[in-house]
This record gives structure tokens, C-alpha cells and sequence, in this order.
């Protein structure tokens, strides 16, 4: 149906002034007491849709629009669409109209184990029933881990949370749609086993080499969720306790062979064999790179007696990446130790009270050294 009068289209139904006004007057109508019958709740609807279509013809459509006009807003389907929502928003859930649920479920009941690993409980108990016909059952608790199921589960494997040789108590409720908790179902303790199988021998790859790198990839099958790796160079850890599966193991020389292991810890203790050896022959220098990083900027130190902590800004370099650039630390002109992999930060040590100087040298992979980034501090270290 077509109209005399220019009438707004929005590009969205829910931004016109209509469909706001629309929902002006059920705010209106949902602070009223509770409409207990349907019939009722459908009449005061109708009206209260029809108010906001009086109001726009008489406030939006200027004065063009003849009273009383039964408005198309631009399509008939525009206007049932936007009644549609009218309808969806008011017989939706809600509290201010609908009567609240208030019946919990029945309280789930034999609640059983029905099997153990060193890091897992297998659950089961008997169902519940709800007048609403939908609930979902919550399963509490390993430490501060749950889980929740629904209702047509009536079995679980727990594993969140669980540490072998330890012991766990569950519960189990049963949780409506609207937020009702039965009561607690019968509580189970169980103590798991103890982890008594290692974890894999690790499988180890190197994944890239250059003039001061070798980067590693391992891995272990393991029984439970924690496991921890060491790494070790030319039989020295070098890496401790790490839950890393790859590294980047910097700071080595050019044109070198290196052999590289892993061990897998689990979280009973149980150490897995060392890997075969990894072996990997760093490259040679680029011969064409005659240029030295910037200077570290920014060095900073702060100190309590001899112990000082350095900061600094990172350099960067005409041809290698921030990641590999060394940084030699030295305390009173004496070489102490080296960082890589973006690491700005090191605890070192003077040595006397008094005037104490802390130097931070950049050196790329071609061995070039960039000027040092100084810095004085008085220490006491008298205590």
C-alpha cells in the first residue's frame, strides 16, 4: 500500500524511530503487574503497538500524513517484521511477566566411581527429573575445577585439575534453566594412584642453524598433563624445567658441531630416557657484514648493596634480526656474561664500595661490536 506522505526508511529496522517508540511503550507496559492471562497480554500488546504507530504518524510523517491513516512503513512486511519483534522481545523469558520457575530438580543420587588413572575419575550416578524438562547436571570439585554436563549425561571422566597420589571428593547437582540447584548428590572420595610410568624417550629435530643459533624441536608421550624437559649441550643443561616443546639455543660459535639431548620429567617424578643425540653444525659468519649494531640505548642500573639490576633499549642491526643480537655485560671493564634473544635485563655484581662501572657491548653474528653503552653507580656492599 502505498501512502501520500514521505515516510524515513531506515537502513536497519531496529534504528528507525518507529521500532523505538515501539519499544518505549512496552517498557511502559512490561513495568505493570504481571499479565496472567495470554488474551490479556495479546490485547494490551495490540494497543500498545498501535500507540506507537499513532505517535509516529502524528510526530514523523509531518503534517502530510491525514489522521487516522493506516501506515505502511514502506513496505506492509516492514511493519510485521517489526511487530514480529514486538512480539518476540514481550513473550520472551522474562521475570517481569512470566511466572519464575522455582522448583529445583531432584536430587541426583548414587553417585559412583566407576574407575581411576593416575590423572583421571570416571563418574557416574542416577539421573534427575525437572518440571521444566531441561537442567544440566555441575560436577564439583578438584581444587577449584568443575565441569557440567547435560541432562542426557549421566557418566563423566574428570581429569581437570587432578594430580596423581592425591586424593578428590565429588559432588554432583543438577541446575535449571532458571538457575535451581537441587540438593547435593552423595559425596565420593577417591585417592588416585601414584604415576609410576615415565614419560616417552623425546624424539628431537633441529629445525634451523645459523652463525650463532641452533633452533630444536622435541617431543614425549606422556600418561598425565604435566611434563617438564631439560636440555642439554655437549652434555651440559642448559635448559631446566621448561613445559616448552621447541628452543632457540643462541649464543654459540660459528662453524661448530654441536649435539644436543632431552630428558622428559613427569609430574610423579619420573624421568623418561635421553633422547639421541641432535647433532647440528652451526654456519660461518657472513663474510660481507662489516657494519656493527647500534649502541644499546637507555642503560639504566638500579642496586641495593653490590647486587645492581641493568636495563636497557635494544640495538638493531643493517643485517640480522633484534632476536639474535648479543649483549656483552661488563662490570669494572671485566667481561661477566652475555644475553640474547631480546633479553634486556641482567642482575650482576659489583665489586668494592664505591664507584662501580657497567658497560653493555651489542655484537651481531658476523662478530661485530657495536660502542658501549656505559654507566657509573656508587655501591655499598657492606652488607
Amino acid at each position: 500500500m502505498e501512502i501520500s506522505c514521505r515516510v524515513y526508511k531506515p537502513r536497519r529496522a531496529r534504528e528507525s524511530p518507529l521500532f523505538r517508540l515501539v519499544e518505549q511503550h512496552l517498557e511502559e507496559l512490561l513495568l505493570r503487574p504481571l499479565l496472567r492471562r495470554r488474551r490479556e497480554l495479546h490485547t494490551e500488546l495490540a494497543r500498545a503497538a498501535a500507540e506507537a504507530v499513532a505517535e509516529y504518524v502524528r510526530t514523523r510523517l509531518g503534517p502530510d500524513c491525514p489522521p487516522g491513516l493506516v501506515v505502511s512503513v514502506a513496505t506492509a512486511g516492514d511493519l510485521v517484521q517489526w511487530l514480529g519483534w514486538v512480539l518476540a522481545l514481550a513473550l520472551g523469558p522474562s521475570t517481569a511477566w512470566a511466572a519464575r520457575d522455582r522448583t529445583p530438580p531432584t536430587t541426583p543420587t548414587n553417585l559412583r566411581v566407576t574407575g581411576t588413572t593416575s590423572y583421571s575419575v570416571s563418574l557416574a550416578w542416577n539421573p534427575s527429573t525437572d518440571n521444566s524438562g531441561s537442567f544440566s547436571y555441575r560436577i564439583c570439585c578438584a581444587y577449584s575445577n568443575s565441569a557440567t554436563v547435560s541432562q542426557s549425561v549421566t557418566s563423566f571422566t574428570f581429569t581437570a585439575g587432578l594430580e596423581a597420589g592425591r586424593s578428590f571428593t565429588f559432588r554432583v547437582w543438577a541446575v535449571d534453566a532458571a538457575g535451581n540447584s537441587s540438593k547435593a548428590s552423595n559425596a565420593v572420595t577417591v585417592t588416585l594412584p601414584r604415576d609410576t610410568i615415565p614419560p616417552s624417550k623425546p624424539l628431537v629435530s633441529v629445525t634451523d642453524e645459523g652463525p650463532t643459533h641452533v633452533s630444536l624441536t622435541w617431543s614425549s608421550i606422556e600418561d598425565g598433563p604435566h611434563v617438564w624437559y631439560q636440555v642439554f649441550r655437549n652434555g651440559t643443561s642448559i635448559i631446566q624445567g621448561s613445559t616448552s616443546t621447541s628452543a632457540i639455543i643462541p649464543l654459540l660459535d660459528p662453524v661448530t658441531t654441536y649435539s644436543f639431548r632431552v630428558q622428559a620429567r613427569d609430574f610423579g617424578g619420573n624421568l623418561s630416557p635421553l633422547s639421541d643425540p641432535a647433532t647440528a653444525t652451526t654456519e660461518a659468519p657472513n663474510p660481507h657484514d662489516v657494519m656493527p649494531p647500534t649502541t644499546p640505548t637507555n642503560l639504566q642500573g638500579s642496586s641495593y648493596g653490590c647486587e645492581v639490576e641493568l636495563t636497557w633499549g635494544e640495538s638493531t642491526d643493517d643485517l640480522d634480526p633484534q632476536w639474535i643480537v648479543e649483549y656483552e655485560i661488563y662490570v669494572n671493564d671485566v667481561y661477566d656474561h652475555s644475553l640474547s634473544l631480546r633479553n634486556t635485563r641482567a642482575i650482576v655484581y659489583g665489586t668494592f664500595t664505591g664507584q662501580n662501572t657497567f658497560a653493555v657491548v651489542a655484537v651481531d653474528t658476523a662478530g661485530n661490536k657495536s660502542s658501549a653503552a656505559t654507566l657509573a653507580l656508587d655501591l655499598d656492599c657492606s652488607f
